[in-house]
């Protein structure tokens, strides 16, 4: 019956217990610090570190590497306490050390310093336990299962790593990211070490030990538990009389031999030296090719493999723990001793150098994730490097070092090693972030490649192979050239053997003996007295069963054999020795003794020192920075990830009504950002379910977009890299493809799947200049994905340099209500002026005081706004996007910057259409912006607003129930009159009027005329300014009041009259109209020339004349402040672009005649095409199935009409927009809200210059 040996497998356990320090620290601690309450608590956050990532990554160093430098040191500490407290002492020892290092870590509570030396200390303890676990298990273990258990270290290594991943990811999905948080995680090995450490005080120490120590009667009652066997049977008695022999044998080698002579052995001997050299290059490039380096970060690893989520991170980092795991198991317990240690060294270096190679390239081309394939690949990578590693370096490195030296330098080659281990450990460790940060992480990956490439050479050239070949005939393959050692072997079937131990083929005297179990006795070789058949094989059984009961017959017949020929010789041996005092082992040195306790003193003092240095410096980092975290960031994780994605140029977060760029005077301008991230699903901004995106109905975010909200920085100055000062332009994004959960797996049936990027991003603009691009996103991102699209690209917008929420924005005025009381005075129409000079000099006088005031807020910043400095944050964006070339739709003012960009960067054009078509070359002159714009005013009135007014009739325009004195309808040009002589009414007395909002109102003639150009770029708007004007006809002022009250005020008297900081797009377009024709020469007699242009322009357009005059009269005293712009495009408009552009120019377009359009396309030609959109309003508002024909197909496939213009349609007339379908109520329809609808209007062209 099978009998489990208790004892020897608790030994076994409880010992293997001390490789957990270790493992645990590569897994559980190292991921611990991506832990938000970890990188609260210490300072790890990237938003204290802004223009110092190095200083972060340091940081991030110094708290991983440190426990691998005392680790290091408790190497070397343990090589001195070893042999002088014993196995089991010494373990005990180093458990106590780790525990404590550890206990402090836990409550190190942000102290910087104090974690720093709690690392060190723990080190110590772990690096001990390295050294002195692995020699316990050896020296139980019987010789045909010795391999397999000091596996088992490496394997609860291993297990340990793998299952501090799984922690963290449990930490972090169900622990608030407070301190409990990060104590739990590394308090969680404690609870193991702790029960290992009290069953170790019911353990004995090694039975070879207490040998050496003349304690041959305890050794032998240890070894006879451990065999469980009892202490008079013949084959326990001949496995002690081995024991005994080797430790006499090794004191016989030793003898009068100190760590100096056998240091200089080493140094002199070229065996000695040759394989010493050999440890040491092996341990160099199994730590430097990658392996602990990207153990130690392997979740921010994965992270930038295209895992997304911090979760996800640490769960694949688990799964990458499991396979080391395995492999390691696998090579351990069969590889190594099937293929040998060369075949699989190699093999797994090749591995990694392979994996090395694909991940620089992912990394340099892929990182941003937005290629899935490479992306998966990169992560497949990953695993295939972690076999690679198990079935190589992992462990060779540990196994040629116990196999190639000869006693009598083992030890202190041994320890050498481990102390050039950790030593190295520490430093991959400590400089991988700095080479993720200086390289970049491709270039560590091909850092890495190039060691493993190195070491396949050097080692496949130097290291033999050792499989099989008996450690005393190790010599043999270190006897000739290093570089032949590929070809060296051993002759197993010679029964001759080189001597070895301190002389090499010169024929230097060895001081070393064979083996025991190899030694020729009384004429009796013990290895021939059994076949090796008969020998039992090392399998679990006999792993778990190390009696000698559970022997078989033929095996137990081989043992007695071999006790039969040895046992008389033997037997008279011990007797002899028993009869004669044995001889007491040699004493010990005084001087090593105190060398060592010398030794000891100075790693602890040294340790104090660097605990005192780092607490201080510390001190300093907060007198210098303030606190760490004053206000620890509220970083959380939602249901879809943490935002914003590593390495985003944007910083997405998900959009709320708190999502505004930090201010550029911000210290910490991220942290201030991630406090606006809202982990909550349902407070973000979300897009309609579309019909194109197949959802889960049970999941109200699925299938439906997702509106991001971000910043970019860019230069505010590109021509000066010296000023170093940028701006932070606002950005929103609507993603179509959504958000993807964590852990929800992509079926393949989205393109693109849940949260990924689409093909190409359309960037829109609306115009102005002061147009908010943001707040243009918002109103048409979802409309426009479809129109142009069909749902399939992303939207971006942005609010241009000066504008709504980028930063700086440009204001002048710190309420709006004097911004209101000053454009009252500055915008009064000629036509109501009784002296316009006059008018002009008030005007001009506080123009000039404006911009004095601007100058006084902002300084130069004025020089920085012209629409050539725009075009090059457009290309920033367009590289951040990470896109070959642009995708955009531009409108109106933004024609001005698309064609800028064009002609700038010509080689980036990519699908860009400029409706509402500006011609740049225009505002080069002065007042070239607003006299160049008239055309089509007074046509959009009379043709437009009126006449199609009388077409449509009275059912749905008010103005076509006006009648004659005689009772008939009027005709055109008689309901023109009636309109002139309304509004020429209003210049001797306004129209009186009230609103509840602000009580007594006014209806002008100025506010007037302003509200009906504003109606001419919006035909939808076209009822409610008919009905309006149809009552003040009739006496009725209500409508208009209230009309004009949402037109004319930007101050709301409901809200306090506090100090405003929004910014205006009045003081911020004049500077830019001005910028782009500052070099056109001041008029020599001053408001004369200006005058005379408010009368022609006025009366060419009396809509829009006064209206663009006040636009470019600011001119006149811009440039006293900002006399030149930093950077103006003077360049032709016919660059050889990319790809063609499409322009459309509207017939009746108020702001942007089709003049433009026309003379555009004849500077460009081939270079561009041109939509005649034959329609009402400015833009292609005005809906045309084939405008939005030709405009989808360029934008989803490039292609463009052949001919140089194509003339469109609009679909529908004005007044009858909706009308046969019903999907749009007018005035006939019961219900319909002018206001309203006038509202409505005002929202949709807010952007827009009047």
């Amino acid at each position: 019956m099978v009998q489990f040996n208790t004892y020897y497998l608790l030994t076994i356990i409880v010992i293997s217990c001390g490789s957990i320090p270790k493992g645990y620290d590569e897994g559980g601690f190292s991921a611990s610090t991506g832990l938000a309450s970890f990188k609260e608590d210490f300072g790890l956050v990237s938003s204290l570190w802004k223009g110092n990532e190095s200083g972060l990554a340091d940081r991030k160093a110094n708290i991983s590497s440190f426990g691998v430098l005392g680790a290091a040191f408790g190497s070397i500490i343990a090589l001195a306490v070893n042999d002088r407290l014993g196995r089991l002492r010494a373990w005990q020892l180093f458990i106590a050390v780790w525990m404590t290092g550890c206990l402090m870590q836990v409550f190190s509570s942000g102290i910087l310093g104090f974690m720093l030396f709690a690392r060190i200390w723990g080190g110590l303890g772990a690096g001990g336990l390295t050294v002195v676990a692995p020699l316990y298990l050896s020296e139980i273990a019987p010789a045909r299962s010795r391999g397999m258990v000091v596996s088992i270290y490496m394997v609860v290594l291993l297990s340990f790593l793998t299952i501090g991943f799984f922690i963290n990811y449990a930490a972090n999905a169900t622990l608030a990211a407070t301190r409990l948080q990060y104590r739990l995680v590394i308090a969680v090995p404690l609870i193991p070490v702790g029960i290992a450490f009290i069953a170790s005080f019911f353990l004995d120490d090694t039975p070879r030990w207490l040998a050496s120590r003349d304690r041959g009667d305890e050794a032998l009652a240890v070894l006879a538990k451990l065999r469980h066997a009892d202490p008079s049977d013949q084959a326990l008695a001949h496995e002690y009389d081995e024991i005994h022999e080797q430790i006499r044998t090794r004191q016989q080698i030793l003898a009068d031999s100190s760590t100096w002579a056998i240091i200089k052995d080493i140094a002199t001997i070229p065996t000695y030296r040759t394989r010493f050299l050999l440890g040491a290059v092996m341990q160099t490039v199994a730590q430097w090719s990658g392996g602990n380096g990207i153990t130690y970060y392997i979740p921010e690893i994965f992270r930038y493999a295209g895992v997304v989520g911090d979760n996800t991170s640490l769960i694949t980092s688990g799964a990458y723990g499991a396979v080391k795991l395995v492999f390691t198991m696998v090579f351990t317990w069969g590889l190594v001793d099937v293929f040998g240690r060369r075949r699989c060294f190699i093999t797994g270096l090749f591995l990694q150098c392979i994996t090395h190679v694909y991940m620089a390239i992912y990394m340099a081309i892929w990182i941003d994730g937005t290629n899935k394939s490479a992306s998966d690949a990169a992560i497949a990578s990953v695993f295939v490097y972690a076999v690679g590693w198990s079935i190589g370096l992992c462990t060779v490195q540990y196994l040629y070092g116990t196999e190639i030296y000869p006693t009598r330098i083992r030890s202190v080659c041994y320890a050498s090693n481990m102390a050039l281990h950790w030593f190295f450990q520490f430093a991959v460790v400590r400089v991988t972030p700095n080479m993720f940060v200086s390289l970049d992480v491709w270039g560590a990956y091909v850092f890495w490649a190039v060691v493993c490439g190195v070491g396949l050479v050097v080692l496949g050239l130097w290291a033999p192979e050792t499989k099989g070949i008996p450690m005393e005939r190790m010599e043999e393959l270190f006897s000739g050239r290093w570089w032949m050692g590929w070809r060296a072997s051993v002759d197993l079937d010679s029964s001759e053997t080189k001597p070895f131990g301190r002389g090499d083929s010169s024929g230097k005297e060895s001081k070393e003996a064979p083996f025991a179990h190899d030694r020729k006795t009384d004429g009796n070789v013990f290895t021939n007295a059994c076949s090796s058949s008969s020998l039992p094989s090392a399998n679990f059984v006999s792993l778990l069963l190390p009696n000698y009961k559970s022997l078989n017959a033929s095996s137990w017949r081989c043992v007695c054999l071999t006790v039969s020929v040895t046992t008389k010789a033997n037997m008279e041996k011990r007797q002899l020795a028993e009869a004669q005092p044995r001889p007491a082992p040699p004493p010990p040195s005084r001087k090593p003794g105190l060398r060592q306790r010398l030794m000891f003193a100075g790693v602890l003092l040294a340790v104090g020192l660097l605990n005192i240095h780092l607490t201080r410096k510390h001190r300093l980092d907060q007198d210098h920075r303030g606190e760490l975290v004053p206000n620890p960031i509220p970083v959380q994780e939602s249901p879809f990830g943490r935002f914003p994605l590593p390495k985003d140029p944007f910083k997405l977060i998900p959009c709320t009504n708190v999502t505004v760029p930090p201010e550029l005077d911000d210290a910490h301008p991220e942290e201030t950002w991630l406090k606006t991230f809202d982990p909550d699903p349902s407070n973000w901004s979300w897009g309609n379910k579309t019909v194109s995106v197949d959802g889960n109905d049970s999941d109200p975010f699925s299938g439906r977009g997702i509106y991001l909200c971000g910043y970019l920085e860019v230069p505010l100055d590109y021509t000066n890299k010296s000023d170093d000062r940028i701006v932070r332009l606002a950005i929103i994004k609507y993603q179509v493809s959504g958000l993807a959960r964590v852990g929800e797996p992509d079926n393949g049936t989205r393109n693109p799947p849940p949260g990924g990027r689409s093909e190409r991003t359309l960037v829109i603009e609306p115009g102005g200049p002061g147009g908010s691009g943001t707040s243009y996103g918002w109103r048409v991102a979802e409309q426009y994905t479809e129109r142009f699209s069909d749902g399939k690209f992303d939207v971006l917008g942005w609010d241009p340099r000066g504008v709504n929420i980028t930063r700086p924005s440009i204001s002048c005025f710190p309420y709006d209500a004097d911004r209101d009381r000053w454009s009252i005075l500055t915008g009064q129409y000629i036509e109501v002026s009784a002296d316009p000079k006059r008018q002009l000099q008030i005007a001009d006088a506080m123009n000039d005081a404006t911009f004095k005031a601007c100058w006084e807020v902002h300084g130069d910043l004025g020089r920085f706004m012209g629409t050539s400095i725009v075009a090059r944050d457009l290309e920033e964006i367009r590289k951040a996007l990470d896109e070959g070339e642009l995708t955009g739709y531009l409108v109106s003012y933004g024609t001005g910057i698309g064609q800028t960009y064009a002609n700038m960067f010509p080689d980036s054009v990519g699908r860009v259409i400029l409706d509402g078509t500006e011609y740049v070359r225009d505002h080069r002159e002065l007042g070239g912006f607003g006299w160049t714009a008239l055309d089509n005013g007074t046509h959009a009135w009379y043709d437009g607003f009126l006449g199609e007014c009388i077409n449509a009739g009275p059912d749905h325009c008010a103005l076509a129930k006006l009648k004659s004195s005689s009772g008939e309808p009027l005709v055109l040009k008689d309901l023109d009159k009636r309109m002139m002589s309304l509004l020429t009414s209003l210049i001797d007395r306004p129209a009186i009027g009230y609103t509840e909002e602000s009580g007594p109102s006014l209806v002008t003639y100025s506010v007037l005329v302003a509200a009906i150009y504003s109606a001419l770029y919006n035909a939808q708007s076209w009822p409610a300014l008919a009905q309006m004007l149809y009552e003040l006809d009739q006496g009725n002022s209500t409508l208009a009041a209230a009309y004009l009250e949402e037109r004319a005020w930007q101050y709301d008297p409901t809200l306090p009259a506090t100090p405003n900081k929004r910014p205006a797009s009045d003081e911020l377009a004049f500077i830019v109209i001005c910028a782009d024709a500052y070099d056109a020469p001041l008029p020599p007699d001053g408001l004369v020339w200006w005058e005379s242009l408010w009368a022609n322009m006025s009366s060419q357009s009396w809509v829009a004349g006064n209206s663009r005059f006040f636009d470019v009269f600011p001119c006149q005293q811009v440039h006293k402040y900002w006399p030149e712009p930093v950077d103006v495009y003077r360049g032709d408009l016919n660059h050889t672009l990319k790809n063609p552009i499409l322009l459309i120019a509207e017939t009746y377009d108020p702001a942007t005649p089709l003049r433009n359009g026309r003379r555009l396309l004849n500077e460009m030609g081939r270079n561009a095409r041109l939509i005649a959109h034959h329609g009402y309003g400015h833009s292609s508002r005005d809906t045309s199935d084939c405008t939005e024909g030709i405009a989808k197909r360029y934008i989803l496939e490039g292609t463009l009409p052949d001919e140089a213009e194509t003339a469109c349609y609009a679909n529908e007339k004005p007044y009858l927009y909706g009308a046969k379908d019903k999907s749009v109520k007018t005035t006939a329809d019961e219900g319909w809200d002018p206001v309203a609808a006038w509202r409505e209007h005002q929202r949709e062209i807010a952007h827009m210059r009047f």
